[in-house]
C-alpha cells in the first residue's frame, strides 16, 4: 500500500506540528476517525516519512520525548475528508512530498529536503 492509499478518503479530525524545544517544526501529527495516527516528518535520506500509529505517542525517533511538543493547526469534530493526494518523488522514485486536500482546511503541502522538514498551508478560495 502506497502513501496515496495511507490517506485516500480518510477523514482527519486532527492537524497538529510537532514542534521540539527550540520551537522548531519537525513533523505533523493526524488523527483520523478511523483512530489511526499519522506522523510526517524527514528522514536521514531527505525522503518523507510517513508513519502509521494506533495512539497518540510521538515516536522515538522526536528525542528526547519531553522536548517535543503537540500545537494544533486543525480540529474537526466529524472529520474532515481527504478529497486528494498527490506525491511528489526524487529522481529515485521517493517520496520527498506530500499534498493533501482536505475538506474546511485546504492543502496541506509537507516536504523533506537537505534543509529539514517543511510544510504549508493554502486555504481554499
Amino acid at each position: 500500500m502506497g502513501i496515496k492509499d495511507t490517506f485516500a478518503k480518510k477523514q482527519v479530525t486532527c492537524v497538529a506540528e510537532v514542534v521540539n524545544e527550540d520551537r522548531e517544526i519537525v513533523g505533523l501529527h493526524m488523527t483520523a476517525t478511523s483512530g489511526e495516527r499519522f506522523i510526517l516528518t524527514d528522514w536521514t535520506d531527505w525522503t518523507l516519512r510517513v508513519d502509521t500509529r494506533g495512539d497518540d505517542e510521538l515516536p522515538d525517533y522526536f528525542w528526547p520525548p519531553e522536548g517535543h511538543s503537540l500545537n494544533v493547526v486543525f480540529k474537526s469534530q466529524d472529520g474532515a475528508v481527504v478529497t486528494s493526494v498527490q506525491e511528489q518523488v526524487d529522481e529515485m522514485g521517493e517520496v520527498i512530498g506530500l499534498q493533501l486536500s482536505i475538506e474546511n482546511f485546504g492543502i496541506l503541502s509537507a516536504r523533506a529536503d537537505v534543509e529539514g522538514f517543511s510544510w504549508a498551508r493554502a486555504v481554499y478560495p
